[in-house]
């Protein structure tokens, strides 16, 4: 890739740097708050991790060691990606068009059919070890559950493998799921955009329904691990976390630009509130009944 600025058609400095563009109906402020959600996806999912911490040595430490690694790792690169790929970009237009936008920036970076498949090809290979990653930790999340009494057949789900000493049953439960999802693809790609995109208010309300009595509370009433911030610097923090989700939660309901029609208008809230109904109805109705917290000893 060239290294000039502004050699064969790449941007230059000012472009990459300095200039704005926010053409998509929106306010400026709302497409920067909307925005910051790809800086947030290109560092992971911290939470992932606090999933495996019964399989871990010291989760009281190390989970949080791997939280923070993670976001520091994940802004390295992120940060060494997203440089390039703005000084690549060579025509806007094609790229907000494009079905494939990852695949039509890496044909602009190196201006080859052939170098753009070559570093796609490249791409799988992380994409390999987090789909593994994903596995993992889905299957457990679910196991968890399964153990607890909190799922249907949650007797049979909850079984570890002898011989893997893993959760076979909720793994393969997990990937058969995943590959439904996948399915709607094939029927509509809006509604599979709309379901994927529906993860954003799923996860932030989620975040938020732990959070926010924490802070409600004043950071009191919890057992603190070895890592605990200053009472105000800690407070602050949480606050912010609050407040920055509740009003992404809002912005992320919008369309993703206007104006918008029946295949462009974000179904992603109406997937949201049926997903939630669905949960609080199988709740009330049978979980709610078995569940009993985690039990000890994990078999």
């Amino acid at each position: 890739m060239p290294a000039l600025e502004g050699g064969r058609g790449h941007q230059s400095n000012r472009v990459v740097w300095m200039e704005w563009a926010a053409d998509v109906g929106y306010p400026e402020a709302v497409v920067f708050v909307s925005g910051m959600l790809n800086g947030a996806f290109a560092m992971g999912t911290p939470d992932a991790i606090s999933h495996l911490a019964e399989e871990i040595h010291s989760p009281e430490t190390n989970v949080p060691k791997a939280m923070a690694l993670q976001i520091g790792l994940g802004f390295i690169s992120g940060f060494a990606f997203l440089v390039p790929m703005l000084y690549a970009i060579n025509d806007f237009d094609a790229l907000q068009t494009s079905s494939f936008p990852l695949g039509e920036l890496y044909r602009q970076a190196t201006w080859t059919n052939a170098g753009a498949i070559g570093l796609l090809c490249v791409t799988l290979l992380p994409v390999l070890g987090c789909v593994i990653g994903l596995y993992v930790t889905a299957g457990r999340t679910l196991w968890t559950l399964a153990r607890d009494g909190a799922t249907p057949r949650s007797a049979y789900f909850g079984k570890v493998h002898r011989s893997l000493a893993m959760p076979m049953r909720a793994t393969l439960l997990s990937a058969v799921l995943t590959t439904l999802i996948g399915g709607i693809a094939l029927a509509s790609s809006t509604a599979f955009q709309s379901f994927v995109s529906s993860f954003i208010q799923m996860s932030t309300a989620s975040y938020m329904a732990s959070l926010m009595p924490f802070v409600l509370r004043r950071r009191r009433g919890l057992r603190f691990g070895p890592f605990k911030m200053p009472d105000i610097l800690g407070m602050c923090v949480n606050s912010a976390a609050c407040i920055y989700m509740v009003l992404a939660f809002g912005i992320y309901c919008l369309p993703s630009s206007l104006p918008t029609s029946a295949k462009t208008i974000n179904y992603a809230p109406v997937i949201w509130a049926g997903c939630t109904a669905l949960i609080a109805l199988f709740w009330t109705c049978f979980a709610g009944k078995r569940y009993s917290g985690p039990r000890l000893p994990i078999t």
